[in-house]
């Protein structure tokens, strides 16, 4: 890249493929060769998770339950506070920060101005369900990117992933409730099996929505569990 502009790449898949584990390594072995004579770190990731729409947002949608039980559908982010984070780092470098949202799980909303992409970071990794949605206007976030990269793993195996993370986490108090949640909340088992688009948009989450309404990958990435990795 030309010194004074940044790489930007987006990472998308599926509930439970794996994409904030793979973005994280990605970074910290970039940094570790980037180490070597330079200021500072050299890449950064962030999570789209900071761009959900506040809880007080939420209670102020025609349904509010309805907003509540679907939170982390496409709509209850701000796509457009999205794309103005992604448009400012299209801007050639300066010495001025710009400023992510991150999610604290704590207090279940996103922290405003909550991580910095300083001038040293020329490579920037976004991480999330819809980083490179087709659909306005986060089109034209997608095509702001240098890189889209997509996420593959088998349905099975992330179906797996999500019922251990729900009971790891305390989403859910017991394996069966854990196993109900991830196969007819996060991945309906229709996920491959579907007849029409219209049924894709009245299906309950997400996995399956992005599937069909994500922008061409650049790269396609098969995720695959190493153990070495998850030391």
């Amino acid at each position: 890249m030309p010194p004074g502009e940044r790489l930007v790449i987006g990472l998308c898949g599926i509930p439970a493929s794996g994409k904030s584990s793979l973005a994280q390594l990605v970074v910290r072995r970039v940094n570790q060769i980037g180490a070597n004579g330079s200021d500072g770190e050299v890449a950064i990731y962030i999570g789209l998770d900071g761009w959900h729409l506040l809880r007080s947002a939420l209670v102020a949608f025609p349904d509010p339950q309805e907003a509540f039980a679907r939170r982390g559908a496409h709509w209850t982010f701000s796509a457009t506070g999205y794309l103005d984070f992604v448009s400012k780092l299209r801007v050639p470098i300066t010495d001025l920060p710009i400023y992510a949202p991150s999610f604290s799980h704590a207090l279940k909303d996103p922290v405003e101005d909550d991580v910095q992409v300083t001038s040293s970071h020329r490579i920037v990794l976004i991480e999330g369900l819809y980083v490179f949605l087709q659909v306005e206007p986060w089109t034209v976030a997608g095509h702001l990117l240098d890189e889209r990269w997509f996420l593959e793993v088998d349905v099975e195996v992330a179906r797996e992933r999500l019922v251990q993370r729900h009971v790891k986490s305390g989403v859910t108090d017991n394996l069966e409730d854990a196993m109900l949640r991830a196969r007819e909340n996060d991945m309906p088992s229709t996920l491959y099996q579907l007849n029409t688009i219209s049924t894709v948009l009245t299906l309950p989450l997400d996995g399956e929505f992005v599937l069909v309404n994500m922008m061409e990958p650049t790269l396609r990435i098969q995720s695959l569990h190493d153990p070495v990795m998850a030391t």
